[in-house]
């Protein structure tokens, strides 16, 4: 259930990568994420555009992990970045396609 976060060098790209499990274990580490990188400075969040969450290591989802990208989703949203999932596995993708949620955020195919 580890989280790791890079951001790019020109501060635009923030890639939050998650392994094994993203589920409720995971919530503190995940949301905390994103508001480490907001925290830092104003000028940090201005040049910020772009979120990823990598989820190539993952290999279970459950509802709390969907309810925190949707939470992720409303706070990148409302400041004007883009949320971009990328490497979902076919049973990641299954549970996006499920639960309707291809059609809520951008998804990066592998």
């Amino acid at each position: 259930m580890a989280v790791m976060t890079t951001l790019s060098k020109d501060g635009k790209t923030l890639t939050i990568g998650i392994s094994n499990r993203f589920d409720i274990t995971t919530y503190k580490n995940f949301t905390q994420a994103f508001k480490d990188k907001q925290s830092h400075s104003a000028e940090n969040l201005r040049l910020l555009s772009r979120v990823v969450v990598d989820l190539s290591e993952v290999n279970s989802v459950d509802a709390a992990a969907l309810g925190m990208l949707v939470m992720l989703r409303e706070e990148a949203t409302a400041n004007m970045i883009d949320l971009i999932i990328s490497n979902c596995g076919s049973d990641v993708k299954e549970i996006f396609t499920a639960c309707g949620l291809e059609k809520v955020f951008k998804v990066d195919r592998p």
